[in-house]
């Protein structure tokens, strides 16, 4: 059997005297004996190895993808084809995807924001007509047009939203089909909630941080004021008068609020379980303005952890799966747009003049950022992760990280998970599938 080795792919693991192989390509999750354990361990470095199995286990190790023929093939055209997928997503959207920023503004001070010392100014009428021709400018390559409205705070530039969505509605030659908004959630008034009621508004995103002392020193107005029950006061209000409206309330999760996450989420679950609400947590990644600690990939893991055998929040899927890697930022026809009209690929480069790509008069003009967001900032780029055992269940980390981290502006970690976290997870699966 000397032909064949360990798939790359494969992750042997032991949890209380249990004995597993995992393969991140075939998804294959089996338990067996510490006899055919450790020879596969020793394989790895040994591939000779692998002829102390038996004829009924070696064909069970192949059948499950855990050992394959030394060529390598298979897992060749699997990372290949996952490649093909990831740029067809990339290059074959037919929709025109927009951030807008009507005001890079804000009245609130958050001590992880991105957004640092950027200018204050609100979006011009001139800018909002420059927004229609570029918008029309894709009218023979896309079919259709979706628009989320950022900041800063957007509200603080609600005047604005209505003008240009006015002219959307009336003078775009792409149909508006998906509409949404991401909002502190701080000024949001009834007014404000039936025009987006009129308007046809699909999503809200609001930010609770963790209960309501944790809320107020993370979510902290400008003039030091508090925020939270403005903002659930708020939410319930949206919810009757947007009922068909997703609202997602997001907590910013970091080490100083990420044990209080558990407690809200059935604390609003509960608050909002008639409404359409959704919860959800998102770790803080770091920045150079970041003033929190940021939660470690194990940490991560013992977070969602926690949450199943801790708070009782059992509908938490720990089954990996295949992901050829998504972001708006590699997306051919997604851009943010600033104030002042100027393009970006990425959330989190809005208003840094360097990282623009272009502006609405002129359309694009920095190709090679744009490339470099588009395919050269992706897990299929850097040797390190195609040669990763967890290739095929990676998203490779934040593209605008590895962007940084290639100037040597940084040295961002872009693993968003560990084996050992993997291994956690799966083994936290088959003890509930045991259980049933």
């Amino acid at each position: 059997m000397s032909y064949m080795k360990v798939s790359k792919f494969t992750i042997p693991f032991v949890r209380n005297d249990e004995y597993f192989l995992y393969n991140t390509q075939s998804l294959s999750l089996i338990r067996v004996d510490q006899s055919c354990y450790n020879i596969i361990e020793n394989s790895i470095a040994n591939p000779n190895c692998l002829d102390e199995l038996d004829n009924d286990t070696n064909a069970l190790l192949l059948a499950k993808g855990m050992i394959d023929d030394n060529n390598d093939s298979f897992s060749k055209d699997f990372r290949v084809k996952m490649e093909y997928l990831k740029r067809l997503k990339s290059f074959g959207n037919r929709t025109l995807s927009l951030v807008i920023a009507p005001t890079l503004a804000c009245n609130f001070a958050c001590p992880y924001c991105y957004e640092a010392n950027l200018p204050l100014t609100i979006m011009g009428e001139d800018i909002e007509d420059k927004i229609i021709d570029f918008i029309n400018s894709f009218s023979k390559r896309c079919d259709s047009l979706e628009i989320c409205w950022e900041g800063g705070e957007p509200l603080l530039g609600i005047d604005r939203i209505k003008s240009l969505l006015n002219k959307i509605n009336t003078k775009s030659l792409l149909p508006l089909t998906y509409h949404s908004i991401i909002t502190n959630g701080y000024l949001f008034s009834e007014d404000i909630a039936h025009y987006f009621s009129n308007a046809n508004l699909n999503f809200i995103q609001i930010t609770i941080d963790g209960q309501e002392a944790t809320h107020n020193k993370s979510r902290i107005l400008k003039n030091g004021g508090d925020s939270y029950n403005r903002i659930i006061s708020n939410i319930d209000m949206i919810t009757q008068i947007l009922p068909k409206c997703l609202v997602v309330v997001r907590t910013n999760v970091h080490e100083g609020n990420k044990s209080e996450f558990g407690t809200i989420y059935k604390d609003f679950c509960k608050r909002w379980e008639q409404n359409n609400v959704r919860l959800f947590p998102a770790f803080v990644m770091p920045n150079t303005n970041c003033k929190v600690s940021c939660c470690t990939p194990q940490n991560k893991t013992e977070f969602f952890l926690n949450l199943k055998r801790n708070e009782g929040i059992d509908n938490i899927n720990f089954v990996p799966r295949h992901c050829v890697g998504s972001c708006s930022a590699t997306s051919e026809n997604s851009y943010v747009i600033a104030p002042d009209g100027r393009l970006y690929k990425c959330w989190n480069d809005i208003g840094i003049i360097d990282r623009s790509v272009g502006d609405v008069s002129v359309g694009i003009n920095n190709n090679t950022l744009v490339a470099q967001y588009m395919i050269g900032s992706d897990k299929y780029s850097d040797p390190k992760c195609t040669e990763c055992s967890l290739f095929p269940i990676c998203d490779g980390g934040c593209n605008r990280h590895r962007i940084d981290n290639a100037m040597q502006l940084t040295k961002y970690p872009l693993c968003p998970f560990t084996k050992d976290g993997v291994a956690d997870y799966l083994y936290e699966h088959y003890k509930s599938c045991k259980d049933e």
